[in-house]
C-alpha cells in the first residue's frame, strides 16, 4: 500500500523557523479534529514522571536487543521510536514505536548506542534527554529491510561517524555523552534555537539543511514538542558539521509500505521501496512516522559479518 501518499495531502505546514542553515518546518495540521483513541495513551514521560512505569534489563545478564517494559497504570503506554533510555546495562534507543496495554509487562526492542559498557550503573532506566538522530533513524530503517541482524551495526557507525564530525569522543562511545559535549562547545546558537522552538505548536516537522532531509510526524502535538526539543541539538550540529544534506526523493510518495509484526497493540509499518520510512498506528490513527532517503544498500557479506559482532561482543 502507498501509505505515505495516502497521508500527505492531509499535511498542513506552517511557517518555517530558521537558525542559520537549519530549516525547520512545522506540520500545524494532519487534516482532522475528531476525538481519538489517542487521547487514552500515556506518553513515556508522563509515565515515568508518576511512577507508572519501569524499565529493566530483561534478566540479570541483559540483552542487547531488548529491555523489558512494565506498565503499571490503568492506560496503554506508548514509547515512540528513537526515544533515549538511560542506565542499566548500557544506554539504549527504542527501535520502533510500542504500544504496551494497561498492567502490562513487554520486552520492547531496542538499539544499544553506548557501546563501550556492559555493566550495571543503575538498576533500571530512565528517559534521556537525547533521542536517536536522522540519520541514525534513516540507517536502522534500511537495515531493517535485510534483515535484524544487521541493524545494531549501522546504529553503532553512527554514533561513531557523529563522534567523528564534531570531533569529540566518549570513553564508552555514548551518543549522549558526545551530544552534551558538542552542546557545551556551542552554547550560545543552542540557546537561540531553543528560544526559536518554544512557540511551536505543531504534529511534526519537515527538517532541511542538516546531514539528510527527513519528515517526522506524531499523532500529538505534545510527543512532537518533546522530540523537537531532545533531537534539534543534533540536527544543529550537523548543520555546522556535514556536506549538503541528502535530499527527500519525491518518489517518496510511490512508496509502496508493508504491516510488519506487532510488538505490543500497535500496528506496525515499513516503507519498502523508495525512501527508508516507519510507522506505527493505534487503532487505526498514526501515532509516529518518520521518512528519509534511501540509504544506499547495505552489503550482504557486511550483514553476516555484523551478526558474528554481535555474538562475539555480548
Amino acid at each position: 500500500m502507498r501509505y505515505f501518499e495516502s497521508l500527505y495531502p492531509r499535511i498542513e505546514f506552517g511557517a518555517p523557523i530558521q537558525l542559520d542553515t537549519l530549516l525547520i518546518e512545522p506540520i500545524i495540521s494532519l487534516g482532522t479534529d475528531a476525538p481519538s483513541a489517542l487521547d487514552d495513551l500515556m506518553d513515556l514521560d508522563t509515565a515515568f514522571d508518576k511512577g507508572f512505569v519501569v524499565i529493566k534489563e530483561v534478566s540479570a545478564g541483559g540483552s542487547v536487543q531488548e529491555v523489558l517494559v512494565c506498565n503499571e497504570s490503568d492506560r496503554p503506554l506508548v514509547l515512540l521510536e528513537g526515544q533515549g533510555l538511560e542506565g542499566a546495562k548500557q544506554n539504549r534507543a527504542v527501535q520502533k514505536t510500542v504500544v504496551i496495554p494497561a498492567y502490562s509487562t513487554i520486552a520492547v526492542p531496542v538499539n544499544c548506542v553506548e557501546r563501550g559498557r556492559w555493566h550495571y550503573n543503575t538498576n533500571e532506566f530512565r528517559p534521556a534527554s537525547f533521542r536517536a538522530g536522522p540519520s541514525m533513524k534513516m540507517s536502522k530503517v534500511s537495515a531493517m529491510k535485510m534483515g535484524a541482524h544487521s541493524v545494531q551495526s549501522e546504529v553503532w557507525r553512527e554514533v561513531s561517524e557523529l563522534s567523528a564530525r564534531v570531533s569529540l569522543s566518549s570513553s564508552t562511545e555514548d551518543l549522549g555523552e558526545i551530544l552534551d559535549r558538542a552542546s557545551a562547545r556551542d552554547r550560545r546558537s543552542l540557546n537561540s534555537l531553543k528560544t526559536k522552538l518554544e512557540a511551536f505548536d505543531g504534529y511534526g516537522f519537515k527538517v532541511t539543511g542538516a546531514k539528510l532531509e527527513f519528515i517526522e510526524i506524531f499523532g500529538r502535538k505534545s510527543w512532537a514538542k518533546e522530540a523537537l526539543l531532545k533531537s534539534s541539538r543534533e540536527w544543529l550540529l550537523d548543520s555546522r558539521h556535514s556536506a549538503p544534506p541528502t535530499r527527500l526523493p519525491l518518489s517518496m510518495l510511490k512508496s509502496e509500505w508493508k504491516q510488519r509484526p506487532s510488538i505490543g497493540v500497535e500496528t506496525q509499518l515499513l516503507a519498502d521501496t523508495e525512501c527508508a520510512g516507519i510507522a506505527a498506528e493505534y487503532e487505526g490513527e498514526l501515532l509516529h512516522l518518520f521518512v528519509a532517503p534511501e540509504k544506499s544498500p547495505i552489503r550482504r557479506d557486511r550483514s553476516r559479518r555484523a551478526v558474528q559482532l554481535d555474538r562475539d561482543l555480548f
